[in-house]
Order: C-alpha cells, then sequence, then structure tokens
C-alpha cells in the first residue's frame, strides 16, 4: 500500500493497483479464486472499489470464494452481471431478426462479443451498452427499420454530426438497452484518416455462430480492440485484459502482421501489446506478437510506461493515456499528434478528470443529442457516410 501525507504530517493511504493487478494478471478464474482467500474486509473493499472504476468487477464477482464474507458485495453482484449477458442476449436475437430481414451483414463489437468468444465465461465481462458493426451504406436503411420497430434514434444533432461525421450512432431499444450502431470502428473522423480498417473486409471475414450472433474474425476482433483501448488511452484495465484474452484467441500471427501493417495500426498495436504483457501474463502468446517495426514510437512508450504506470483512476490526465491516443503509422506523426494533446491539455488549465458530460447532454447545443429539425443536413450526413465508405 503507497502512503503520502497530509498537510498535518500524518499518513494518508493511497490506493494502488498492486493487489488488483495480481488478482488478474494470470487471466485465470482458477488462479484469481485461489488469490482471493483470507482477504481482510478493508483489503477486500478498496480492491472492489479499484476493480469497479476500471470495470473487471465482474471477473472478481465469478471468481470469489462464495465461502468468504469479504467478498459479499461481489455475490450480491454475481446476479446483475448473468442478468446483464442474459440481457444482452436478448438485443443480440432481436437486432439479428432486423438484420435478416435487411439482408444486411452486421457484427457485434467489444464487450458482448468479448464474452461470448474470449472469456472463460460470459459473465465474467459486463457492459452497459452493446456494440453493432453495419455497412456504411446500410445505416439509413437499419436505422429506419429499427425506428419502425420501436427503437428510439438517440443522436439528432443533424448539423453537428454532419460536421463531425462520428462513426457511430447511439440508440436506445424498445427494452431501453443502448445501442451504439456503428459503421467505422474508428469513431473520430480525423483519426479515421490514419488508419484504413475497412468496414465491409471486417464483415467480409466475420463469423456467425449457430444461434445467428455474429461476430468478428479473431484476428480483426484482436485488432480492433487493441485500437479501440489505445484510442480510449489504454490505461483502463478492462480495456488490457481485452487485449490479452483475445491475443490467446488468435490463431493466425502471421495475419496480424499483414493486417496490421495494411491499417497501419503496427505501432499502435507493439504499444498496446507491450503494455498488456508489462501487466498481464500472456505466456507463449508474448512470443508470437508482430516482428518489431522500424517506428521508434513502440520503444519511446515503453520508456513512458516505466515511469507513468498504470493509475488507480484511469480518466485523470497521464502521460501514458496521451502517448496511446496520440499513436499514428510513425514515430513522427505521433509525436505530432502527442504535441497537438499537450497543447490542449496546456490551454484547458489545470489537470482534471475526463468530464464529457455536455457531449451526454440531450439539452446542450454541443451534444450530438441535441435534437435539431434540419432534414436537409440529416440528408446530406448519411449521404457522407455512404460515400465515406
Amino acid at each position: 500500500m503507497a502512503r503520502t501525507r497530509e498537510s498535518s504530517g500524518r499518513p494518508l493511504r493511497r490506493p494502488t493497483l498492486a493487489p488488483l493487478l495480481r488478482l488478474v494478471s494470470g487471466l485465470d478464474p482458477a488462479e484469481t479464486n485461489a488469490l482471493m482467500s483470507g482477504w481482510s474486509d478493508e483489503a477486500a473493499a478498496e480492491v472492489i472499489e479499484l476493480a469497479r472504476i476500471h470495470q473487471v468487477e465482474a471477473w472478481l464477482a465469478g471468481c470469489a470464494p462464495a465461502e468468504q464474507e469479504c467478498w459479499h458485495q461481489l455475490h450480491a453482484q454475481r446476479q446483475r452481471f448473468a442478468a446483464a449477458r442474459m440481457r444482452d442476449g436478448v438485443e443480440i436475437d432481436a437486432f439479428a431478426e432486423v438484420m435478416k430481414t435487411l439482408d444486411t451483414p452486421w457484427a457485434v463489437l467489444k464487450g458482448a462479443a468479448l464474452a461470448r468468444t474470449v472469456y472463460p465465461r460470459p459473465q465474467l465481462r459486463f457492459g452497459v451498452d452493446l456494440d453493432v458493426l453495419v455497412p456504411a451504406p446500410s445505416v439509413l436503411d437499419v436505422v429506419t427499420e429499427l425506428q419502425a420497430r420501436g427503437y428510439e434514434l438517440l443522436d439528432l444533432n443533424w448539423p453537428l454530426m454532419l460536421a463531425t461525421r462520428p462513426g457511430e450512432l447511439k440508440v436506445r431499444s424498445a427494452r431501453g438497452v443502448l445501442i451504439d450502431l456503428h459503421w467505422s470502428i474508428v469513431n473520430d473522423a480525423r483519426v479515421r484518416s490514419h488508419f484504413k480498417m475497412r468496414t465491409d473486409e471486417l464483415l467480409a471475414r466475420r463469423r456467425v455462430f449457430d444461434d445467428g450472433m455474429a461476430a468478428l474474425s479473431d484476428v480483426d476482433q484482436f485488432l480492433h480492440v487493441a485500437v479501440h483501448a489505445a484510442l480510449s488511452g489504454g490505461n483502463r484495465l478492462s480495456w488490457l485484459m481485452d487485449i490479452g484474452l483475445s491475443a490467446l484467441a488468435v490463431t493466425d500471427w502471421p495475419a496480424v502482421t499483414r493486417r496490421s501493417s495494411e491499417a497501419g495500426i503496427g505501432p499502435l498495436l507493439r504499444v498496446m501489446l507491450d503494455r498488456t504483457t508489462r501487466y498481464l501474463r500472456l505466456g507463449e502468446c508474448a512470443d508470437a506478437r508482430p516482428a518489431r517495426n522500424r517506428s521508434a514510437w513502440p520503444v519511446i512508450s515503453q520508456l513512458v510506461d516505466r515511469i507513468s504506470p498504470l493509475r488507480p483512476d484511469y480518466d485523470r490526465p497521464a502521460l501514458n493515456r496521451s502517448l496511446a491516443r496520440s499513436t499514428r503509422r510513425t514515430a513522427f506523426s505521433s509525436m505530432a499528434e502527442l504535441a497537438r494533446h499537450g497543447s490542449l491539455w496546456l490551454r484547458s488549465g489545470a489537470p482534471r478528470a475526463v468530464d464529457d458530460r455536455e457531449w451526454l447532454d440531450p439539452a446542450s447545443a454541443n451534444s450530438a443529442m441535441y435534437a435539431v429539425d434540419d432534414p436537409a443536413a440529416r440528408s446530406r450526413f448519411f449521404q457522407q457516410i455512404a460515400e465515406d465508405a
């Protein structure tokens, strides 16, 4: 336990991620279960709080020894996480029916797909919303069909959407579940110009399971979770676990090397794999990683990770977060992006947590959910994303 001091000179306890990392680093529920025996109430409560912040609470809940009273908070959550997975299953079935009607390919992304394909048990991976990928030219048809079936389109600020061209729309199902309807796996239009991961190619290689659910191929899913984690900052423990478990599921590492090079995400992949193996044990998988590319950026990232470890409060500004989000095709372009991040941070004032409340506030004109009745902008928006494909 790390310690600091208050102004009075008295020691003040400050949580660290070390105990939580020990519990999950093996990516093995049986190992986690064994390591969770004999904890004090205070230590267990602290780890539970950190697990909640880093969104690995479901993993601990599924592994906590039933006879250990110190983990009672997790015992109470087990039913919630199992119910969430059942809820996702119902939503996926309903969405599959929509796509079957439209005869359109699609795939589940991130949480629900990872729970199904790489986590030892589905309830060990919790997610709040459901992410799906559809072809860009089909987005308008998909939205129209969803609305006809009682789904609610939440993103209605058409002038803003046209100006920013995000890679997704937010939809709420008739059952109240939030769905991120993606036509690109990179949400930011400016960042999309650096990475070439075509939706039509991803969907062409997808897997379709016996129950009708579709997910990206194991290689594409691995690349996607690495890209998503990096562009989000790469410093949340759940993202590293997603990467680690997805890496262990990969069977064709030459394809990883080839596709990451073609997409321009080689340095990004190296940064996130190096960071993942720094905290998690991937065994032989670590030896199968893509060959090092010529970019010096991953070397810089390794140095940064030594001086800027994962923090309990992952959403605070940190150098390792900025570096991951800045990673581009070359060290020069990455450094330029990091400088841009630094400039924005300096202009914004004191360090602070990421605050996206305005973007999520339907009453704010700066939010995609702020309703603007502009049929012309709406039409141009759907036309533009179809052309971007």
